[in-house]
């Protein structure tokens, strides 16, 4: 009789259409295996029991990721405004763990030195500033990007750049960054815009 009520969740699983139903069939489904191998058999099965536990501790392991997906997103105004200027098109949970590969900095006043090495990416989000290139200054703009050439090339900064103390920006290490948009097609898009963009200008 358990064989048959097993098989048919594990039917069932296979009918429904949201993923996070057909894992938790799958994960009941193999409690009535577990209890067809431990009472079925002249002796218990461990190893049927043995498979079931691991299918079980997999099915859970990704329900677990599931759940961490559909949690509600939270973003701040100032985010949720940047979003809006710079990337409209990208969806609100990408864009929360676009943010979240990076740290929000704040209440300091930033310098970036021209010539110097510059291991990271700033994404004006509030406040003022100034950058200098070739002799020519400008105030910093919301939604602009510094660092862009030496996040490309490796290579120093070339303008120097001044933010005012409580102007909030985005850090994101190079490394992080790059390693965060190999598996990110959509954020990958919105950064080759910006980058695109500020390279264009410090050329410009």
């Amino acid at each position: 009789m358990l064989i048959h009520i097993a098989n048919l969740i594990i039917l069932a699983s296979f009918l429904v259409g949201d993923v996070m139903w057909l894992r938790s069939l799958s994960i009941i489904g193999g409690g009535v295996w577990v209890c067809y191998f431990s009472t079925e058999f002249t002796e218990i099965n461990w190893s049927g029991i043995g498979w079931n536990v691991l299918f079980t501790l997999i099915n859970v392991w990704y329900i677990t990721q599931l759940i961490l997906e559909r949690r509600p997103i939270s973003l701040t105004e100032r985010e949720r405004e940047l979003k809006h200027l710079i990337a409209p098109d990208l969806e609100l949970r990408e864009w929360s763990k676009l943010l979240k590969a990076g740290e929000v900095v704040s209440g300091e006043a930033i310098q970036i030195i021209e010539g110097s090495p510059l291991d990271s990416v700033y994404l004006m989000m509030s406040g003022s500033g100034q950058r200098t290139l070739n002799g020519v200054s400008e105030e910093l703009s919301i939604g602009q990007l510094i660092g862009a050439l030496p996040y490309l090339t490796g290579g120093s900064s070339p303008e120097h750049v001044e933010s005012l103390p409580g102007t909030q920006l985005i850090r994101w290490s190079n490394n992080a960054l790059k390693a965060y948009l190999n598996g990110a097609p959509e954020s990958r898009a919105v950064f080759q815009r910006l980058l695109g963009a500020e390279v264009s200008n410090n050329r410009g």
